[in-house]
């Protein structure tokens, strides 16, 4: 193996590692952010719908607009939080655009732009198919990033509390 392959696999395993500790550091603070405060299910149940909301939307507004209350969660649950969305935002982006190129290249529709070197055509349908991928994607990994740390500070399973009708809960499932 070269030198430079394995720079490439330290840096790698190194910045996974700091990424493990930073996540663990959020785990071992006290709740002070707005998400940290939130009963675990209400977290739960809220992200679940609001992932469900941005896959189901036809509109880029809409998701876009998901997209900002989800970074405005992250921003409200503290500079921790924040820094990894963050991080994880620059991925995302760059792997979804990989995957939305040939879609603004490709996708049948009225002319925007014409790249003579290349000879092809960036179409008006294209280029908002793809703003909506990636918009789409953008939201629904940043929700899940923040449905993942939504356990974190929990002790010991999520359960119903008892006015919910807890204890009927296992004879429905018989």
């Amino acid at each position: 193996m070269s030198r430079r392959r394995g720079d490439f696999i330290e840096r790698t395993i190194r910045a996974i590692d700091e990424t493990m500790e930073r996540a663990g550091r959020i785990e071992e603070t006290p709740a002070e952010g707005f998400f940290r405060r939130l009963d675990p299910r209400v977290k739960i149940c809220g992200m679940l719908l609001l992932i469900l909301a941005a896959v189901a939307s036809h509109h880029i507004a809409v998701t876009a607009a998901i997209f900002a209350l989800g970074a405005a969660i992250a921003l409200a649950s503290g500079k921790t939080v924040l820094g990894i969305t963050a991080k994880m935002w620059s991925g995302v982006l760059l792997f979804t655009g990989v995957i939305a190129l040939p879609a603004i290249l490709l996708t049948p529709g009225a002319a925007l732009w014409h790249i003579p070197w290349l000879g092809a055509t960036i179409t008006g349908p294209g280029l908002r198919s793809a703003a909506h991928l990636i918009v789409r994607t953008e939201t629904t990994a940043t929700l899940a990033l923040m449905l993942a740390l939504a356990g974190c500070g929990q002790k010991g399973p999520l359960t119903l509390p008892a006015s919910v009708g807890a204890a009927s809960a296992p004879a429905a499932i018989k």
